[in-house]
């Protein structure tokens, strides 16, 4: 049998999805796909959902940043190769998922896809919503909490045979509403998880996060007790390190840092991916006030010292340590360094000398500050023996009652922050949700913080903690 042009180009297209996309795209819409790493790193975590390798798939990307074009390629190109694969896709808005089964459908039925891989569609199931190959695969496109009886998602045989595809399940407005979060977790958990033919069926979601508790944080949290089958792929459209964009084109690093300002709710739960609680419980990141590392360089300060929150495991799910380094002037507190992360013990020590001695120059220090508790007291007791300048803080109340008594200082003095500061969103997504976020350790030396400047002030006695 002689090997054709044809030939040669559906063995391309059909091993490779990349290549795939971009000859879709090209045959769509006559012009060339534009894509960035991050698209990369996508799409090759489809591949391995396809593959096996990736039982349940996240995708956190930014509004208009391709993650659409990119779902709806993929169920293209998998049916082509699996014309007997059944889809359910989703998403909030009725005509946004209708279009892209259509788009989907007529793709397959196009002349320039028929020459190359001959999929035919049933005549008879020719709607946006439903339609159906001759080989009984096909699309169910249904918007947030419709219905979905009688239809399901994947195949009992053996092999790829679809899956379940959630993109952008609410719109942004929703996230201001307690009901319809409750509403999304509910649906997903009671109706569309349990639309799968097959346990190995698997389950893409690829939306923006809007809150902390959206569908995605409903499922890190572990509230459908299947968080070890998902991964998680997070595009973060503005590099905090080097404030520089993934796609400078699109999403200019001017306009990022503009927003960055001027929305930090907006700008981290949808461009960053770490969302916050909008207007806050207890604290509220309208209190905080984001300065440039080169204005923190240029102060002065009256006197500097760290707070610290040590944690006993440093399993995943465990509780972080976090060393906050302050300064004060002019009866402003400005929190100009932290280090997160989970050191063990020898570790600890080591991190939490080297955190010292980055700030500890100068007469004005005041010292290094402890919670009082298993882990920080060995902390203690190894830096005092060794000659640090470090006393333990007891906290002897509960964490509500002390951010009660502390909040009126933060409302009415604020906190600088030093924007440059790795992990930026970790700050404001803790303070935003406490006391009902998964970690806390940042907003404990925050309250540490705020007590040694504004609260104990210089009534103090440092030689009272020796």
């Amino acid at each position: 049998m002689t090997t054709t042009i044809d030939d040669i180009k559906r063995s391309l297209l059909i091993n490779d999805f990349i290549r795939y996309l971009k000859w879709s795209f090209k045959t769509k819409y006559n012009d060339k796909i534009i894509l960035r790493p991050f698209h990369i790193e996508v799409c090759e975590a489809l591949i391995k959902v396809y593959t096996g390798e990736i039982k349940n798939l996240i995708i956190n990307m930014p509004p208009r940043s391709g993650k659409t074009e990119i779902v709806n390629t993929f169920v293209e190109w998998t049916i082509t190769k699996h014309p007997h694969a059944k889809y359910i896709m989703t998403s909030y808005s009725d005509t946004l998922v209708s279009n892209s089964s259509q788009q989907i459908r007529d793709m397959l039925n196009s002349q320039e896809h028929k020459q190359l891989f001959n999929i035919e569609t049933k005549k008879d199931t020719q709607s946006k919503k439903l339609w159906r190959t001759e080989h009984g695969g096909g699309v169910y496109a249904v918007s947030s909490f419709g219905q979905i009886t009688g239809h399901g998602a994947g195949t009992k045989h053996q092999g790829w045979g679809g899956c379940i595809c959630i993109d952008d399940p609410l719109k942004p407005n929703d996230a201001r509403s307690i009901l319809k979060l409750d509403n999304i977790k509910e649906w997903y958990q009671t109706t569309l998880s349990n639309r799968i033919n097959s346990p190995d069926t698997p389950i893409i979601v690829i939306m923006q996060r809007l809150h902390i508790n959206d569908l995605v944080g409903h499922i890190l949290s572990n509230e459908f007790e299947d968080a070890d089958e998902w991964e998680v792929v997070t595009v973060k459209m503005l590099d905090e390190d080097t404030n520089t964009s993934m796609w400078e084109e699109f999403y200019p690093a001017d306009k990022l840092l503009k927003m960055k300002r001027s929305n930090p709710s907006y700008f981290y739960s949808q461009m960053q991916q770490s969302p916050t609680i909008k207007g806050g419980n207890l604290l509220k990141t309208s209190w905080l006030t984001l300065t440039r590392s080169k204005v923190i360089e240029s102060i002065v300060f009256e006197f500097k010292f760290i707070t610290v929150d040590t944690a006993l495991k440093a399993k995943e799910k465990n509780d972080y340590t976090v060393y906050s380094a302050f300064g004060v002037k002019d009866g402003k507190l400005y929190l100009i360094d932290m280090y997160r992360g989970k050191p063990l013990s020898k570790e600890r020590e080591v991190t939490a000398k080297d955190f010292y001695n980055k700030h500890c120059n100068g007469s004005y220090f005041r010292g290094m500050f402890i919670e009082q508790k298993a882990s920080g007291i060995d902390l203690f007791q190894r830096m005092k023996e060794d000659g640090y300048m470090v006393f333990e803080v007891e906290r002897n109340t509960d964490k509500v009652f002390r951010a009660e008594n502390i909040s009126p200082y933060i409302e009415i003095h604020g906190i600088f922050i030093n924007e440059d500061i790795p992990g930026i969103s970790d700050i404001l997504s803790e303070v935003e949700a406490f006391p009902n976020g998964e970690h806390d350790d940042i907003v404990d030396t925050i309250m540490d913080g705020v007590e040694i400047a504004y609260v104990k002030g210089d009534m103090f006695s440092y030689e009272e903690l020796l």
